[in-house]
Parts: structure tokens; C-alpha cells; sequence
């Protein structure tokens, strides 16, 4: 994505960041109007404007689209389409190019990312990216009174390990690539900005401990001087030989604002990229299989994930307190997505949840204040309490039969959600399943439902009909319609009046019921 600005027919600038830019014309007396003119996957366009430029972030550059190709060096948006747009397109995109870079190809082909687009409406495809010499690169930045670090690695051969700085290389050596190896103490001259180069004979993974990323330290064992080196790491691009980007790998680097990860490493495992509060977004490529537990929790600037076909699992916390997160495509093939996995990302509108889901952990999707759309295949058969609790911006709701049991406060504080219909399977609501759904006017139950838990619709205070399938009245409790409306009308079956009128707790409720039409 490139963006061009012009003044009376002359180029005076050309923009490719992400992220706020303001513009700031040097010795150029502006009388007129400045003209921006932007490309964007082969399509091409211009804007006026007479005041001050600026550009949003990666996001908000493929509002309203679809299907996204993103640029994970620079986080820029390459093409997006419609759905309708894309189901007519004859290839991908063209892979982007930048210097000391091999770009592989989209973490999705054309084919399969047709079938899903077509499927579930919304997909994000990222491109991987391998070192032109095979190198892995990490740009740091050294404050002056921070230039002896230790640089660690787990090891299967042997890793070249070029400082940046014109000294001789040191050499790692190694069985395992779960078994760390640290570089002697590293003098460099000054602060400032290096390029460490691994050449790696074998295969390495990164990793580190519960105190943070053992990549680039003080010391190898438990320093609070080792912060601030993790924040010094400002960059990875990655070579050959990496078996996996194992647990604690990236955790609390900070100020980490791109990594590129080449085609067939394994996976992201647990707390890899937790507290990456700079990382604007991230492409994971083809061959891994899981996103480990913690994984991204708290990178609150990740505004884009794109996940390949081969995941199977988005383990727990995965993506909690990643605030700007705006869309999720979940591949075929996710099973589980777990606890608390996209807990408190306020700013998601959009997740795909694919109909190979068959669980959905507790508060997974808790607090997505932005998520307007909840479809629930019905492959899922457990769903855990909380699970889309205060998603205060959700509109459409259906529920499957195939959740037997809707746990404790499953949809609580759902509070734009208008009607909900529980389809036919489902035996129990939990309690507290819709309390505080304010807006709340319309819910149908199925013939299947046997009970109905304490306070299951407390205070949704704009309930006007509440139509019951069942032949049977499912046991309730004295609260199970606390503070709804006093002209809510209850719709049984036909033929079923006296004996709900008659229940036990139904008939504090009797002056409301009505029998249905046939």
C-alpha cells in the first residue's frame, strides 16, 4: 500500500507507514489544495485535502472488507474485497517485496481461502516472510549505560552469532532445542542502533522463563536488569533453522514492533508474545498448529492475527487484553478456543467461529464490547459460564440445540441483544444464562428444555414475550423472571395452560400465560 502526496502536479512525498503520520511540508508555501492519491492491491484512487494529513492504523485501512491481505513487515493492507469481489478473483495477490526479504506466498491458497470467504464471510490472510541470506535478524536499540548483554537460544547443532558491530563472532553449540545456551557477556562500543545475525547450522527454538524472554539479557539467571534489554529488542526478522517459537519466547518485549515468520515453523506456544504491547499485528504461517495459552495476552496493540488453515486449537487467554483487535478468523479445524481467549478485546466486531468448534471456553468471548454478531455453530456441544458475557454490542443471537446445558451467565449483560431463539436439544439454562439483557423483548425455548435456572432472565427489563415450547413446565425457580416487565406474557402450548397455571413457581405467573395457535 503506498500513498502519494502531490502539490500542483509535483510528487512531494510518498507514505508506506502504519500507524498516525502527520506530513509536514518543508519550505513549501501551501496556497492550494494538497492531492493524495493512494494504491491499495491494484486499486487506485485520490482525496483532496487543504488541512493536515494524517493516516490510521492498519485496521481501519480495510474498514468494511471482507477478505484482508496484510503485509506482516510493515502491518500495511495490500488488497481487501468483498466477499462478493473476492469469489470472483483468479489469484491471490501479488506478494509484497522488501529489501533483505524473501517474500513465501499467502498463509492461505487461493482455493482454500475461497471456500471459507464463501463459508463464514470474513477472512484475514497474511503473508510469511524468510531472511534473503537464511540469517535471522534482531534489530535492538542500546541505551548508552546498557551495552553488555547475553544472548541465549536453545540449540540442536550449532548458531554464528553476529553482534553487529565489526567484533568476532561468537558460537553456540547445542543437543536440544528445549535446552538453553547463552553467548559469553557482549561489550559493545555505544548505545545505539545493531543488527544481530544468527546463522544457524541445525535448528534453534527461542524461549525463556516466567521472568521474561531469554533472547537478550543482563544476565542468564533472574535480573531485574534483564527488562530492560527485552525492551531493547525492537525487531525480528527470521531465517532458517527455527524449530518453534517456544514458551515465555517474546514476553515482555515491549517496544517489538514487527517479527516475520517464515513457512513451516511449528507453532506459538504458551505466554511466546505476551505483554508485546507494540506489535501492531502478526501473520502465523503454515505448520503451526496451536496458539499456546497466554500467547498474545495483553499485546494491546495487536490490531490483526491472521491464522493458517493448519490451527487447531486457540488455548487459553490467548488473545485476552488485546484491545485493538478488530477481527478474527478462526480456520476450519479449531476445536477448541479456550478460556478467556479473547477476553476484554473491546474493540472485535467480528469472529468467525468456525463448525468445527465443539468447545468454547469460559469468558471467552467476555466483555468484547464491540462484537455485534454471535453465530454459534452447532458443532459446539460445551460452553462454558460467562462465555459471551457483557458483549454490551451484540445484536443477533441464536443458540444451538447442540449446548445441552447454557451454563451460568452464558449472555449476561448482553444489553442490545432483542430476541433470542434456543434451538431444539438444548435440556437446561443456567443461571443468570440472560440476566440484564435490558433490551431483551422476544425469546423462544424449545420443547427439549426441562429446566430453567434461578434468575436465567432476571432484569431484562423490555421482555414482552417469552414463547415456551415445552409440553411439560421445566422446573424454574421464584426468581427465574426477577424484574421483567409486569405485562410480559408467557406463550405455552396449546392445550398446556392449566397445568403450567398450575406448577410449581409457574403460578406466581399464571395471570400472564397464553396458549399459542396451532
Amino acid at each position: 500500500m503506498g500513498l502519494d502526496v502531490s502539490y500542483k502536479g509535483e510528487q512531494i512525498a510518498r507514505l508506506s507507514a502504519t500507524g498516525t503520520a502527520t506530513l509536514k511540508l518543508a519550505g513549501k508555501t501551501c496556497e492550494g489544495d494538497i492531492l493524495l492519491s493512494y494504491s491499495v492491491g491494484g486499486i487506485s484512487g485520490g482525496g483532496i485535502s487543504g488541512g493536515g494529513i494524517s493516516g490510521g492504523g492498519a485496521s481501519g485501512s480495510a474498514a468494511g472488507s471482507d477478505v484482508v491481505f496484510y503485509d506482516s513487515y510493515d502491518h500495511s493492507v495490500v488488497a481487501s474485497y468483498s466477499a462478493a469481489e473476492f469469489a470472483r478473483l483468479s489469484a491471490l495477490p501479488a506478494n509484497p517485496e522488501h529489501a533483505g526479504l524473501v517474500a513465501q506466498g499467502w498463509n492461505w491458497t487461493l482455493e482454500n481461502a475461497k471456500a471459507y470467504a464463501a463459508k463464514y464471510g470474513r477472512l484475514t490472510v497474511g503473508q510469511m516472510f524468510v531472511t534473503d541470506d537464511g540469517k535471522t535478524r534482531i534489530h535492538i536499540h542500546l541505551e548508552p549505560d546498557r551495552t553488555t548483554p547475553v544472548l541465549g537460544l536453545c540449540v540442536n547443532g550449532s548458531v554464528s552469532v553476529d553482534w553487529g558491530d565489526g567484533s568476532e563472532a561468537d558460537t553456540l553449540t547445542g543437543t536440544s532445542t528445549t535446552t538453553m545456551k547463552w553467548t559469553s557477556r557482549h561489550s559493545y562500543p555505544g548505545g545505539g542502533d545493531y543488527v544481530i545475525s544468527l546463522a544457524v547450522n541445525g535448528s534453534i527454538a527461542f524461549s525463556g522463563s516466567n521472568a521474561g524472554s531469554c533472547l537478550l539479557c543482563h544476565a542468564t539467571t533472574s535480573d531485574k536488569r534483564n527488562k530492560s534489554y527485552e525492551n531493547d529488542i525492537k525487531a525480528i526478522e527470521i531465517g532458517n533453522g527455527l524449530a518453534k517459537i517456544g514458551t515465555y519466547s517474546f514476553q515482555h518485549c515491549y517496544s517489538l514492533t514487527h517479527v516475520t515468520i517464515p513457512n513451516g515453523v511449528g507453532g506459538i506456544d504458551n505466554y511466546a508474545f505476551q505483554n508485546c504491547y507494540s506489535l501492531p499485528g502478526i501473520t502465523i504461517p503454515n505448520g503451526a498448529v496451536k496458539i499456546g495459552d497466554y500467547a498474545f495476552q495483553k499485546a494491546s496493540g495487536l490490531s490483526y492475527i491472521s491464522l493458517p488453515t493448519g490451527i487447531t486449537a486457540i488455548g487459553n487467554n490467548a488473545f485476552e487484553v488485546c484491545h485493538r483487535l478488530n477481527a478474527v478468523s478462526c480456520p476450519e479445524g479449531v476445536k477448541t478456543i479456550g478460556s478467556n481467549a479473547f477476553h476484554n478485546c473491546f474493540d472485535l466486531t467480528n469472529a468467525v467461529i468456525p463448525d468445527t468448534v465443539t468447545k468454547i471456553g469460559g469468558y471467552a468471548f467476555a466483555a468484547c464490547y464491540s462484537l455485534r454478531k454471535a453465530v454459534i455453530p452447532d458443532s459446539v456441544t460445551t460452553m462454558e459460564s460467562y462465555a459471551f458475557s457483557d458483549c454490551i454490542g451484540l445484536t443477533e443471537l441464536t443458540v444451538p440445540g447442540s449446548i445441552v446445558t447454557m451454563p451460568i451467565y452464558a449472555f449476561n449483560g448482553c444489553n442490545r441483544v432483542i430476541s433470542t431463539e434456543i434451538m431444539d436439544g438444548a435440556s437446561a439454562i443456567g443461571n443468570n444464562a440472560f440476566s440484564s439483557c435490558h433490551n431483551l423483548e422476544i425469546v423462544t425455548v424449545p420443547a427439549s428444555i426441562t429446566s430453567i435456572g434461578n434468575n436465567s432472565f432476571g432484569s431484562c427489563q423490555a421482555l414482552a414475550e417469552f414463547r415456551i415450547l415445552a409440553q411439560t413446565p421445566p422446573t424454574i425457580t421464584t426468581n427465574t423472571f426477577n424484574d421483567t416487565p409486569d405485562d410480559l406474557v408467557i406463550y405455552v402450548p396449546k392445550g398446556t395452560l392449566e397445568a403450567y397455571q398450575a406448577a410449581a413457581n409457574w403460578t406466581a405467573h399464571a395471570a400472564k400465560m397464553r396458549e399459542m395457535e396451532e
